[in-house]
């Protein structure tokens, strides 16, 4: 079972067991494959001060956020998976 097939298969088992620590203003939401800004770079200015800034982007196996109304939200924690042979482990 590839890592991508294996975090994909555990998002849905682990969302239900993190439902649990949701309140009214604040749901938990777990994904995988999600891509994330790391940097943010601004190169230039035109002559009115407007920028257009350039981010990076990394993709991460499993991402753990906290939503909120409005379609806003906080990414909290996120995993990159790996495998040796059928061990698995998860790094932060």
């Amino acid at each position: 079972m590839s890592e991508k097939t294996w975090v994909h298969e555990l998002v849905p088992r682990l969302g239900r067991e993190l439902q649990r620590l949701d309140s009214p203003e604040i749901n938990i939401a777990v994904s995988d494959g999600s891509r994330l800004a790391y940097s943010c770079v601004i190169h230039e200015y035109d002559k009115d001060g407007n920028n257009e800034p350039i981010s990076s982007k990394y993709e991460t196996d499993l991402l753990i956020c906290d939503t909120f109304s409005g379609g806003r939200w906080i990414p909290r924690v996120w995993w990159n998976a790996r495998s040796a042979g059928t061990l698995r482990r998860m790094t932060l």
